[in-house]
């Protein structure tokens, strides 16, 4: 079933920020994206004490109480301002709005015409009433990807502030060493699924992911960027544990790959870039977490790119058009990322190598996430939870026979399969 919205007013299109004149260049018709406001501006979070405040103004799923989803996919959205957007308005497709399956919880780090801090049908919420991020293009295409589940979004970004800082994670349970800006988006998430969870009491409410878009404050300081992989890391590890979902899928966005002297201060670009990259499951890399794909977006047109009359010096910020598009490539990473879940042989297939490593450490205790070792499902030991995961997603015909009636007794195979393991050498675990 899907829910039932009322569309929203038009939203209209108030005054934009120009920075940083550079070289212009033409391109194909992509309109739409923004520039940070002044470098570190007032902090607009929602404070601890009002952690539930925002559930007196909470709305409802709209429509009869059959027409509410039985199962509702929530995805959290952070970043600077690229997260936030200035897409103008006009540049949204047609038939993208309404999007009546698709809700909407924003902190007043952002602005829409529905308002911060409580339930909306998803719409246009950016830098000003006016403008839209990548909530449009990804909300649309999830209820193409998922038709069967409500979706829900819940966002928190603010223009112009940095990973090192501002969203520094801090240590779990003591808020007074959370930044600025991760507090808020902790308090905006924990209110908006209590107030979800209240005014759903019958649907099954799930963690689906977080999209994560920043990067180009970090990229003007020395120090902030050579530690920005780490913080990165750190930051996707302590939002697992903060909600308490070890499995959190997360997708990141690239910062646009500048070139020459398009944002000068943006000094090490390319160091944020090289660290995003790293940081990807399939990356080979040090820095690698298991259950983070990257969507690269360095390639995506800004206004600079796009000569409109809108924001034609802006080498920093997506366009319109690009935002839908980059919103729509989330959609898909996170369809892909879901589908992978099992491919702990990281060869972006979920088969036989990946049974084989099952089996080699088949009830061992490892490091939750070791992916190496086995432990698909974050759980910290390899097992039953592996097993399924693997078995759900199998890539290429058929799962083979697999049977375990009784946990203590380990892995029984079935007789095509004990054949494989054995010409592969490997043992089945009793």
């Amino acid at each position: 079933m899907t829910p039932a919205f009322s569309r929203c007013a038009p939203c209209p299109d108030p005054y934009v920020i120009d920075r940083n004149p550079s070289t212009m260049r033409t391109a194909a018709p992509s309109a739409g994206a923004r520039l940070d406001p002044p470098a570190h501006p007032q902090r607009r979070g929602l404070p601890l004490a009002g952690l539930y405040c925002a559930l007196v103004a909470a709305c409802v799923w709209a429509g009869p109480a059959s027409a509410q989803p039985d199962v509702i996919d929530v995805y959290l959205m952070g970043g600077q301002s690229n997260m936030e957007g200035v897409g103008r308005t006009s540049r949204i497709p047609t038939g993208y709005l309404p999007q009546d399956s698709v809700q909407l919880y924003h902190s007043t780090g952002t602005s829409s015409v529905g308002g911060a801090n409580h339930w909306i049908p998803n719409q246009a919420n950016g830098y000003t009433g006016g403008h839209f991020g990548p909530e449009i293009g990804m909300g649309h295409e999830l209820i193409e990807l998922q038709p069967d589940a409500g979706v829900a979004l819940i966002k928190h970004a603010n223009g112009g502030t940095d990973l090192a800082e501002d969203w520094d994670p801090g240590t779990f349970g003591q808020t007074q060493t959370y930044g600025p800006e991760y507090l808020a988006f902790v308090n905006t998430v924990a209110a908006g699924l209590a107030a979800l969870a209240i005014e759903n009491p019958d649907a099954e409410i799930r963690l689906a992911g977080m999209v994560w878009q920043q990067g180009e404050e970090d990229s003007k300081f020395d120090r902030f960027s050579a530690d920005y992989g780490q913080n990165l890391a750190n930051l996707v590890a302590r939002v697992r544990e903060e909600f308490a979902t070890p499995d959190l899928l997360f997708v990141l966005g690239t910062v646009h790959d500048v070139v020459g002297n398009e944002v000068p201060v943006y000094v090490y670009n390319d160091r944020v870039i090289d660290a995003q990259q790293n940081i990807d499951q399939y990356s080979g890399h040090a820095l690698s977490v298991s259950g983070v794909h990257v969507v690269e977006s360095s390639g995506y047109a800004t206004h600079g790119d796009v000569i409109d009359g809108f924001r034609d010096n802006d080498f920093a910020h997506f366009t319109g058009d690009a935002l839908v598009d980059l919103g729509e490539a989330y959609a898909w990473a996170f369809t892909e990322a879901e589908s992978l879940r099992g491919d702990v042989s990281g060869d972006r297939s979920v088969g036989v190598e990946d049974l084989d490593i099952l089996l080699t450490n088949w009830g061992q205790a490892v490091t939750p996430g070791d992916f190496s070792a086995g432990d698909a499902d974050f759980s910290g030991a390899v097992g039953q939870g592996d097993l399924d995961l693997v078995l759900l997603n199998w890539s290429n015909g058929a799962p083979p026979a697999v049977e375990i009636p009784e946990p203590q007794s380990g892995l029984i195979l079935g007789s095509a399969l004990w054949a494989l393991c054995v010409s592969r050498g490997q043992r089945a675990v009793h």
